[in-house]
């Protein structure tokens, strides 16, 4: 069955990339659910002799980014003073700098990190050296433009909050979207940057996650309803692209 369904999917691959040029009769999501289905993966699609870039691979020119998109340089904060020997003063300025930046930006890079622990619902990235072929952007401040991330301090590791973590600070720690785009160098320059993905047990972890009582006794109350890791990433990844935050499905007003 998956072979016959990857067949009809190239068969009207390039109808509906007409469509999707033309700007009427293409439906993204059909699309994307359609691809799902062959359970080919980009791979199959390439062994299958694939010569079209399918229309749910590509970006309508006005939502490619301009070359006039602003550069955020993302805090470095130095992790050397929270080391188990330092002063308890100095520990405490770091931990306040990492809650600072986890509130009012999302990303930071750590410097003088070590052999780095495991924080949970985070994504640490370790980035080549250099400026390399770019293209990382986040979508930083209130105005929710993509802007590109400055290059990494050599040996720096850049963390992003994730979904689960602005989950159980009740919104006070920001998750950022974010992405990466070609650019100009793309084709002469490798990039490469290595991930650490860092959650629960995705299989088999029932604990209920939700915001932390001490951060819901105000007038506000908790924005987010409890959830196991397995029913947010059920939720997640079951969406779709339909362009709203999976946290959204989870807010209680």
């Amino acid at each position: 069955m998956p072979c016959c369904l990857l067949m009809l999917y190239l068969c009207n691959v390039a109808t509906t990339t007409e469509a999707a040029a033309a700007g009427g009769g293409y439906d993204r999501l059909s699309e994307l659910k359609a691809f799902d289905d062959t359970k080919a993966g980009v791979k199959g699609l390439v062994d299958a002799g694939i010569t079209t870039v399918p229309a749910i691979f590509r970006h309508p020119h006005h939502q490619l980014p301009s070359s006039s998109s602003s550069t955020i340089t993302i805090p470095v904060i130095d992790l050397s003073a929270a080391d188990a020997a330092a002063d308890a003063d100095a520990r405490a300025e770091v931990v306040a700098q990492v809650k600072a930046t986890a509130e009012t930006v999302g990303f930071f890079q750590l410097v003088n990190h070590g052999a780095h622990s495991d924080p949970s619902f985070l994504t640490v990235l370790l980035l080549q050296d250099g400026a390399g072929a770019g293209g990382l952007q986040a979508r930083l401040g209130h105005g929710g433009e993509w802007a590109d991330v400055a290059p990494p301090v050599a040996g720096a590791l850049l963390v992003n909050v994730g979904d689960l973590m602005q989950l159980v600070s009740n919104g006070r720690f920001r998750s950022v979207e974010h992405r990466v785009v070609a650019t100009s160098r793309s084709a002469a320059e490798a990039r490469v940057s290595v991930a650490c993905f860092c959650n629960a047990d995705v299989a088999r972890d029932t604990t209920r996650y939700g915001p932390i009582p001490e951060l819901t006794s105000g007038a506000e109350g908790a924005v987010y309803r409890s959830v196991t890791v397995p029913e947010f990433l059920a939720h997640y990844d079951g969406k779709g692209l339909d362009g709203r935050p999976a946290l959204d499905h989870f807010r209680l007003r």
